[in-house]
Order: C-alpha cells, then structure tokens, then sequence
C-alpha cells in the first residue's frame, strides 16, 4: 500500500530518488516552481509526503532548468548541479 502511494506521488512530479543505509529513501520532487527534498524511512515516507515536511524545499527559478543531483551516502552529501548557472547561454560561444 505505501509503494502504491509513492508511485502515485512520483507520477505527478518529476524527481530523483535514492535507496539509502537503514531502510531510508532520499526523495527529491520537482514541481513547476519548487524542488522538495525529502530524506525519511521508506515505509514513512507517504506520511511525510502528505503532511508536506520536507528537509529542505528549493526555488526552481533560482537554479533554473536541468538541475542535477548526485548522493555520496559515505558524506551524507546532496550535490546539486545547475548547469544553466554554471554555464550562462552567451558563455558557451
């Protein structure tokens, strides 16, 4: 039943997630103005998701289109790649 949730979830946003050490997910949703961070249980993460508690939300605007993220799980780092940022338009020629 809780996968079933999640997949709904994940239907309705764009997202990137990752299973991580003791049973935990890393779940990041993109919807048209945000990017939701979550970082939870797999079997709570439904609950988390509906009472809208994320670890962290970021503007879509402020990063631009294309985001990419990657997880080292031995630092507990998120890296968070904004290609339109790093690499302006009239910058490439």
């Amino acid at each position: 039943m809780i996968l079933c949730a999640l997949c709904s979830t994940l239907r309705r946003f764009r997202s990137f997630h990752q299973i991580l050490e003791n049973e935990k997910l890393l779940l990041i949703l993109l919807d048209r103005d945000r990017i939701i961070i979550y970082l939870d249980r797999l079997l709570e993460m439904d609950t988390v998701i509906q009472r809208e508690t994320p670890i962290k939300c970021l503007s879509r605007e402020k990063l631009g289109e294309g985001a990419l993220f990657a997880f080292d799980e031995t630092k507990r780092a998120l890296v968070v790649c904004a290609p339109t940022k790093v690499f302006p338009d009239n910058a490439l020629g």
